[in-house]
């Protein structure tokens, strides 16, 4: 599964690292990601070029997808 970010990629990168043991000091959060994941799926996202992904994935407005869920909420019970 490729790195929706270059910014995630980066962080899968690190993580890997750290899993690996080719970096030192490695941060609490970053240690759970490597402690959690496999080196395949690691690997896996860290590959990823940044050739066309944003420096950080759009979080969707919340009012969005309220607005989107309450207009498929009209479409199923229609009547």
């Amino acid at each position: 599964m490729p790195s929706k970010s270059k910014s995630m990629q980066r962080t899968m990168g690190w993580a890997l690292a750290c899993k690996k043991g080719e970096t030192e000091n490695c941060p609490p959060n970053i240690q759970k990601i490597a402690d959690t994941m496999s080196v395949d799926k690691l690997e896996d996202f860290a590959k990823t070029k940044h050739k066309g992904l944003p420096e950080k994935k759009k979080k969707k407005k919340a009012n969005e997808s309220y607005v989107l869920s309450f207009e498929q909420f009209l479409k199923e019970n229609k009547e």
